[in-house]
Order: C-alpha cells, then sequence, then structure tokens
C-alpha cells in the first residue's frame, strides 16, 4: 500500500474510481507499448474490474452497477454493509 500522507479527505462531489486488479500469479504489471493494456510480469490469469463512486451530501453513491440482462448501467446507494458502517 502506498503512503497516503497528504492525500486529501473525500468531500462532496468528488468521483472516485476504483479499478482492482485480481490475478493468479504476481501482483506485478507493466503497461504494453498501447500505453493502456496492462498485463502481468508473470504472464498468468488476471482480471480487471472497475467502480466509480461519487461522494454525495448524503450517502456514497455506487455510479457503475450493471444491470443483469440489460445492455446498461444504473446507479444506487452504497449499503450501510459495504461501507463498513
Amino acid at each position: 500500500m502506498e503512503n497516503l500522507e497528504g492525500v486529501p479527505e473525500t468531500q462532496e462531489g468528488i468521483v472516485i474510481a476504483v479499478e482492482p486488479i485480481v490475478a493468479t500469479g504476481t501482483w506485478k504489471v507493466k503497461v504494453l507499448s498501447d500505453g493502456w493494456t496492462a498485463i502481468t510480469l508473470d504472464n498468468k490469469n488476471a482480471a480487471h474490474y472497475e467502480h466509480t463512486l461519487a461522494i454525495t451530501s448524503g450517502e456514497p453513491e455506487l455510479l457503475t452497477i450493471f444491470i443483469k440482462g440489460k445492455n446498461e448501467f444504473g446507479k444506487r446507494t452504497i449499503s450501510k454493509k459495504y461501507r463498513g458502517t
């Protein structure tokens, strides 16, 4: 984990992209010459996904919820269960 010293606290109006990568091998990656594609150094299977969060005056909103069976995204408030409160 990087040192978060100097990183501001979240505040209303901030939008955050959370982009974890789950890998079967090493966590170390390199970016290919296209400047976009990332692969693990050991070339084992890996998966990347993203969620975008909006910090509001009320509950944070998860903006990237895929609606099963439809080719569209919705938005919803993050339940307390997932916020750890």
